[in-house]
């Protein structure tokens, strides 16, 4: 854990000014309090984190004033659910002709070669017949708040649902 923290303070004093010297807080001098200052820092950065990806799903800011107000007095939990179906839709079959062709021409003489020739084009082309099998993928995902230990009361914060044909 150590190791990688050091590797980690290296990356960020390469970022910072030159003045300002990352270090891990037991290496640090301070007092008992500066501890609890730093776990409050922390968690207030996490708390504005989490805040962030909430809105990046959807949530409003209001909708998240409002569970952070019920958060003081009631317990509330962010639930996130995810659904996805695949189910065999139908089954498609066309013909598809080459681009190429095959030309053959054909000639006879009538009068065993003595005076009329005639010559006559018969032109191939192949169909290959193609059969699709086709799928349809859906998928949804809801992020809801329930508050109360028991979860009673439940409001929907963002959702989403899509669906699409696959060959």
């Amino acid at each position: 854990f150590e190791q990688r923290m050091s590797q980690a303070l290296g990356c960020l004093e390469k970022a910072l000014d030159v003045t300002k010297r990352p270090m891990l807080i037991k290496d640090v001098p301070h007092v008992y309090a500066d501890k609890y200052a730093a776990a409050e820092f922390l968690t207030s950065t996490a708390f504005a984190a989490l805040g962030n990806a909430l809105q990046l799903v959807g949530a409003t800011p209001e909708a998240i004033r409002r569970l952070a107000d019920r958060a003081q007095t009631q317990a509330v939990v962010l639930r996130f659910r995810a659904d996805h179906t695949c189910e065999y839709a139908r089954e498609e079959t066309r013909d598809v002709e080459s681009e190429s062709s095959i030309v053959q021409e054909k000639s006879k003489s009538i009068f065993r070669g003595l005076i009329k020739k005639q010559t006559t084009a018969e032109t191939r082309k192949i169909i290959t017949k193609i059969t699709e099998h086709i799928w349809t993928f859906r998928a949804s995902w809801r992020l809801s708040a329930h508050v109360g230990a028991d979860g009673g009361i439940m409001e929907e914060l963002s959702s989403h649902a899509a669906e699409v044909e696959m060959v």
